[in-house]
Order: C-alpha cells, then sequence, then structure tokens
C-alpha cells in the first residue's frame, strides 16, 4: 500500500487553516523560489539548493528530461539522509503535506523517500501555484464585510485595533511596514507572500472584520485593487486625538519603542534622517533644512517626548494630514462614527459588532 497520497490545493489550505495540528507541511522548492513567494505554516526545506536547481534547470534545456532527472538525482544522493531527517522531522502524527512548485517530480521523489521511513505523505496536486491560484482567487473575489478605521497619522489607529475584542485584520502586520516613509520594520515580504497572508486571513474571516485605512502601497506590497475599492465602499470610523496625544503615539512608537529593541540613538538617528530624506522632494528645500535641525537637536535627549516636538508636530500637521484629507476626499466615505480612542472601541464593539 503507498504511503502517497495526492491532495487538492484547497484540501492543502484548508488542512492549513482548521487542522494545523494533524500534520507537518513541507515545501520542497529552492530557497530563491521560497523568496518569491511562499505560503505560512509550510516549512521550506529545499530538495534541491539554489545552485543545484540552475544546474539542473540547465541540463534540461541542454540535454532533456530524462538526464535533467538523473542529475538532479545525483546531487542529492549524497545529501539524501539529511534531506529526508528535516522533512520527517516536520512531520506530525507520522504525516507530512509536500509541495514543490507544480506538484511535479520533487514533491514525488520527496515523499518516494519519505515514505521509505514509513512516514505518510499527502502531496499537494498543482504544488505551489496551485495554492497560490486558489488563495489569489480567494483574495480578490471573497473579500468578508469590511470595516475601516480611519484617522490621521499618529492618532494610534494600530494601538486601538489591538484592543478591539471584535475580528481585526492588522495590514500593516501582514505586509512587516507600518505604512509611511518611517515605517520600515525590517525586511518586507514579497508581494506573493504578502497576498498569500491576506489571503488567509479573509479564510480566516468570514465574517465582518475591521482593518485600518491604509494608502494602496504599505512599503512596497500593494493592497489589490479590489480590496482597497472594498475599503472605499465600507462604513468609516474616524479616530481623533490631540496634537499633543499624536506627538507622543509617533515619538512612543518610531523612537521609544526602537530604542528599547536596543537600537543605538546614532544608529536610530541616521534611520530617520534617511527617512525624512526621501519625502525631501515633496518638503521643499527649506522644510527639509528645517526638520534635519529639529532632529538633530532631538538626540541630544533622545528620551524625551517633548525633545521630538519640533521636528513630529510639523511633519504631522504640515506633510501627513494634508496627504490624509487630501486622500480622502477623493472618495465618498460613509462615515458611521467620529471620536476618541476610548470612544471608538465602544462603538465598534457595542454598536457595529453587537
Amino acid at each position: 500500500m503507498s504511503l502517497s497520497e495526492l491532495i487538492t490545493a484547497e484540501q492543502a489550505i484548508m488542512t492549513l487553516l482548521n487542522a494545523p495540528s494533524s500534520t507537518g507541511f513541507v515545501d520542497v522548492r529552492s530557497e530563491g523560489e521560497w523568496q518569491e513567494g511562499h505560503i505560512e505554516g509550510f516549512h521550506n526545506q529545499p530538495i534541491l539548493n539554489n545552485e543545484e536547481r540552475h544546474l539542473v534547470g540547465t541540463c534540461y534545456k541542454q540535454q532533456g528530461n530524462e538526464q535533467a532527472t538523473a542529475l538532479g538525482y545525483q546531487l542529492t544522493a549524497a545529501h539524501k539522509p539529511e534531506r529526508v531527517a528535516d522533512w520527517a522531522a516536520q512531520a506530525n502524527n507520522g504525516q507530512l503535506i509536500v509541495c514543490c512548485w507544480r506538484g511535479g517530480a520533487r514533491s514525488r521523489i520527496a515523499c518516494e523517500w519519505l515514505g521509505e521511513q514509513g512516514i505518510k505523505t499527502l502531496r499537494v496536486q498543482g504544488g505551489y501555484k496551485a495554492m497560490r491560484g486558489f488563495l489569489r482567487e480567494r483574495l480578490l473575489n471573497d473579500i468578508p464585510p469590511l470595516f475601516v478605521l480611519s484617522g490621521e497619522t499618529g492618532t494610534g489607529k494600530t494601538l486601538v485595533l489591538q484592543r478591539l475584542n471584535v475580528p481585526v485584520i492588522d495590514l500593516e502586520k501582514l505586509a512587516q511596514h507600518r505604512g509611511s516613509a518611517f515605517g520600515g520594520t525590517g525586511s518586507q515580504p514579497s508581494q506573493q507572500t504578502f497576498e498569500n497572508r491576506l489571503a488567509l486571513e479573509f479564510l480566516r474571516h468570514r465574517h465582518p472584520v475591521v482593518v485600518e485605512d491604509e494608502s494602496r502601497l504599505i512599503g512596497r506590497c500593494e493592497v489589490p485593487a479590489p480590496i482597497k475599492q472594498a475599503m472605499y465602499n465600507a462604513p468609516v470610523i474616524v479616530l481623533t486625538a490631540s496634537i499633543d496625544e499624536r506627538l507622543q503615539n509617533t515619538f512612543e512608537e518610531y523612537v521609544a519603542e526602537p530604542l528599547r529593541l536596543g537600537h543605538g540613538p546614532e544608529q536610530l538617528h541616521k534611520r530617520l534622517q534617511m527617512a525624512l530624506n526621501k519625502i525631501a522632494r515633496r518638503l521643499g528645500g527649506l522644510r527639509h533644512q528645517q526638520l534635519t535641525e529639529a532632529l538633530s537637536n532631538a538626540f541630544r535627549d533622545p528620551e524625551n517626548a517633548e525633545s521630538h516636538r519640533d521636528w513630529i508636530v510639523p511633519l504631522l500637521r504640515d506633510y501627513y494630514d494634508p496627504q490624509y484629507h487630501y486622500a480622502f476626499s477623493q472618495h465618498p466615505r460613509d462615515i458611521r462614527f467620529t471620536g476618541d480612542a476610548a470612544a471608538v472601541q465602544q462603538f465598534i464593539e457595542q454598536q457595529l459588532f453587537a
């Protein structure tokens, strides 16, 4: 009896969502393919690494499938025990769901090798490509009902989102970016991976969900047009805050938190200056120079929020606020409520989701 069976892309995704502890998940594509796009929950443990895959691909083009397959076996022979052991370590209940790019030779061979060790495998028919297609279809055509939390920069929208006791999707978390020139939080996912993450969230939330109002681009990740249109059409809750509250929120997010996480003041100053330089043309030469001087002065006492007032407040009022109000005015919005953080949280939890 074979220890390997075929499953559809949809079956693999729904198992990942609904019964993730019932099996392990392994993607045997190369690390380069993984970086281009992957599905979180799958572990990347290549049967052929980048270099080996390149050699096999070249052989296929020059000598055909039979010779390329033979070369693939030859290249992996020395590493077979180690790679099989790595895959087997991911198994749950003696079982693995395995994928490659299109559900072809790589995943089939991996499943054969795992079967030799007594491990049951479910091979994804059509591979990552089919799962990506399934998720892309759901992403564009099964958008759950949305409520949009909007407000000027620094009002604390993400903080409110995190406190809500209702379903939420944090787009900035999925994109690993806070959505402004200053919002980088490390390496961002590829567009494919961002969309896969979002599609999985949509599948988890078939009922109304709250999202933060975002621009089309969150760093380099683009919110797909149908989702952006759904956000424009959705009911909006507008969060307000005083300029002092916005100063404190912005200071906490972009200065205090990085300092607590171990970024040295000099390193952080340099990073903020680089972000400021990215918008220099939009600011204009004089305004950019004034903010550069204010930023430099702030780092004489970097842990004091008031030290940062002279660059944060003008940046909010003179740069981000006009951008926000212009963008907001370009599309008719259904504003259901406007208020501070406590009032907004109460309205969302007790009226929208009552």
